[in-house]
């Protein structure tokens, strides 16, 4: 589902990038990534966790005596209860066995959590994913371009490469809730200075690009 999704909305996205023209798609869009991640903030900080008799005994690959004195506690924050956990079974035997733990306790509307990662997904694909790369070949002047784009394409690569490390220790340490909502913060800082910076380049020559950036 979700490589048909970004599959079909970035075929969408080269089909309006010169109908309905460069900023359009990025406001929109970056504006649909910032709600979508703060959908995500929002389903998780409405999430409890809570182990049921039942839901102890049936964990195959733990002493679930360790276990029998979270047996019907409430839990409202996701660190607090993994930190628990993790106290009393050790941490190899949770991080074996965290899925089949979280799965179990957590209690969340997840039809929300799945709306808010493909509309993600689908305003990304729509928006940033090719769009910025149309722009990037747009707005730089002749001399520079190569150097900009080589320059921008490692900052992009980098950054991905440290989300990638940092998100799991934001899960386990932050909590879901705060890590989306930090995102979800700073794509809304991003709409903003798109909608203070972004120039449209639709239907502009180069020349009159950089005239009107050096404005």
């Amino acid at each position: 589902m979700l490589s048909f999704t970004t599959v079909v909305f970035t075929l969408l996205a080269i089909f309006l990038i010169d109908r309905m023209g460069r900023r359009p798609l990025l406001l929109v869009r970056m504006s649909g990534i910032a709600v979508s991640l703060l959908l995500c903030a929002f389903s998780f900080s409405q999430a409890t966790y809570e182990l049921s008799a039942t839901e102890i005994n049936s964990f195959e690959n733990i002493d679930t005596y360790k276990l029998a004195e979270f047996q019907d506690i409430n839990y409202d924050s996701d660190v607090t209860f993994k930190n628990d956990i993790k106290a009393a079974i050790g941490n190899q035997v949770y991080a074996l066995n965290e899925g089949a733990i979280l799965e179990a306790a957590i209690d969340m509307n997840a039809t929300l959590v799945l709306i808010g990662i493909l509309g993600f997904i689908a305003c990304f694909a729509f928006s940033l994913g090719p769009v910025m790369w149309v722009m990037l070949s747009e707005i730089f002047p002749n001399r520079y371009r190569g150097l900009a784009i080589g320059v921008i394409g490692f900052v992009n690569s980098f950054s991905s490469w440290l989300i990638q490390q940092i998100f799991p220790w934001e899960i386990s340490n932050l909590g879901s809730a705060l890590t989306f909502f930090i995102y979800g913060l700073i794509a809304t800082v991003g709409v903003l200075l798109f909608i203070k910076i972004l120039p449209e380049t639709k239907g502009k020559s180069l020349e009159e690009i950089e005239t009107e950036l050096i404005k």
